[in-house]
């Protein structure tokens, strides 16, 4: 099983923005990419270090594997990977309307 990362999609005249939430992710653990006309957001948000001795007993925050996919077509023309970078816990991701 795998969780979603909530997303914020914003659109400009050159570029859809999108803006994951993934605190606690580091760059290492996280993928995206561009597939078959859709934007892919993969990896994993392990337990902190401070917890992996002790018994879980409240679960609100999903760890483990997630995965996020989104269509990446504006009107009739795909859109191109651009920017990518990692921030205070959001993952922003460019999709350029034009190559």
């Amino acid at each position: 099983p795998s969780w979603e990362p909530p997303v914020n999609i914003i659109e400009t005249d050159e570029s859809h923005w999108v803006v994951a939430a993934i605190p606690g992710v580091s760059a290492d653990q996280v993928q995206v990419r561009v597939e078959a006309g859709e934007l892919v957001i993969t990896g994993h948000r392990p337990l902190p270090k401070c917890c992996t001795d002790g018994d879980l007993k409240v679960w609100e925050i999903p760890l483990g594997r997630f995965e996020r996919r989104l269509r990446v077509i504006a009107g009739e023309n795909p859109l191109f990977l651009g920017e990518v970078k990692l921030q205070e816990g959001l993952l922003i991701i460019q999709l350029r309307k034009h190559s």
